[in-house]
């Protein structure tokens, strides 16, 4: 096996490609499950290297085996898809697709699995065992983790360990952080209906409104909201749409109420949700307006080994230099179907800094962007940790 400098130098002549495909994934966003040009650009390369690849899991996901020795697998995880907002970065390969934009790096997530494949193929004699890479679609939503493990994408191989990485732009450029322990929360959206009856908004006595009640419940979920972010485990609720009405002249039939539970400990979720739906009972008793509470688990949270995050870590500083790489990573409350892989398999989860003075925007802003000088070195340490963890 090459030296780690001798690993970085190849990663870095690759540099050029990695960022052509990263281009080439941002001209073209697609959302959700439906990723077909990324899918064909991800089989292409792949193909072309000689390995297996398996194409429809989740509707566009790709995985793609690199045969090595006998040994226990290993197995890496990147996300396909993007979000639906309008781009204003001003890029010349900005998104050529209206109302549709790579605002969360999945773009050079794509791209670093790829140039993963083109640094560890000439290396299939080092590997102990074989390496699964997964390019999943339905990330942002409506998740493609569950529906690809569902459909086999981690049967033939079984790893015993997998990587899944992110660019995060509150860490310093070139800086890596591993998660161990709670990395993110668990995503519960919730959906709440009130129904009351509707009519002309000039005889109000004529109809049961359902805006004022709907107003009073936002500002109650608020106050259970600031309980929660003052308990012992960290959890939040935030109520994110209010979608009522259609005409000023015209009270609406129902609102609908749209938010989010983020949660690290499932007997938070429960209790909160038990809450919820208590005021929304307690609400329909008083104000005579029917309240439906519906909610589904996105994501649960994840929560990563620590001996894994520990070895991931050294391997991590082996390349970089101990300097460089963080652990544990911060904890977030944001949510990451990943957590479905880590339930499945041992798993450690990356955070590869994209922070800088003059790209200062946010993930899912619509002026996000990042200097592409980081792929090669993330590329090198994914692949890197990856070769030390196949050979044990």
């Amino acid at each position: 096996m090459n030296g780690p400098q001798h690993f970085l130098d190849e990663a870095r002549a690759l540099g050029p490609r990695l960022s052509a495909w990263r281009r080439a994934l941002h001209r073209r966003p697609e959302l959700g499950l439906d990723c077909p040009e990324a899918s064909a650009l991800v089989q292409k390369e792949l193909l072309a290297l000689g390995l297996e690849v398996r194409t429809g899991l989740a509707r566009s996901g790709v995985a793609a085996v690199l045969r090595g020795g006998p040994g226990p697998a290993a197995a890496l995880r990147v996300d396909l898809d993007a979000l639906p907002l309008e781009e204003r970065t001003g890029l010349p390969f900005a998104s050529e697709i209206p109302g549709r934009m790579h605002a969360c790096g999945h773009d050079g997530h794509t791209a670093l699995g790829l140039g993963v494949a083109h640094l560890l193929a000439p290396r299939a004699a080092q590997l102990g065992g074989d390496l699964l890479l997964l390019f999943q679609p339905g990330e942002e939503h409506p998740g493609g983790a569950r529906p690809m493990i569902a459909e086999g994408a981690l049967d033939d191989p079984s790893p015993a360990v997998i990587l899944g990485c992110h660019l995060n732009p509150g860490l310093p450029l070139g800086r890596v952080a591993v998660c161990s322990g709670p990395a993110t929360a668990g995503n519960e959206e919730f959906t709440i209906t009130l129904t009351g009856q509707g009519g002309h908004a000039a005889r109000p006595r004529d109809c049961r409104n359902p805006i004022p009640p709907a107003a009073r419940l936002v500002l109650e979920l608020e106050a259970l909201a600031a309980g929660l972010a003052a308990g012992p485990s960290p959890a939040v609720l935030t109520v994110a749409q209010f979608q009522a009405g259609q005409g000023h002249n015209v009270i609406p039939q129902s609102v609908e109420l749209k938010g989010t539970l983020r949660f690290f400990q499932e007997e938070v979720r429960r209790a909160a949700l038990a809450n919820m739906d208590r005021i929304c009972r307690d609400l329909e008793a008083a104000e005579g307006v029917a309240v439906a509470l519906a909610s589904v688990t996105d994501a649960p949270p994840m929560v990563l080994p620590p001996d894994l995050a520990g070895r991931v870590r050294d391997c991590c500083a082996e390349l970089l230099g101990p300097e460089r790489v963080d652990l544990p990573a911060e904890t977030s409350m944001g949510a990451e179907d990943f957590a479905f892989f880590a339930q499945a398999s041992p798993a450690s989860y990356l955070r590869l800094g994209c922070g800088d003075a003059v790209r200062t925007h946010g993930l899912h802003t619509p002026f996000f962007d990042f200097d592409e000088a980081l792929l090669p070195e993330a590329c090198a340490v994914l692949a890197w940790c990856l070769l030390r963890l196949l050979r044990g």
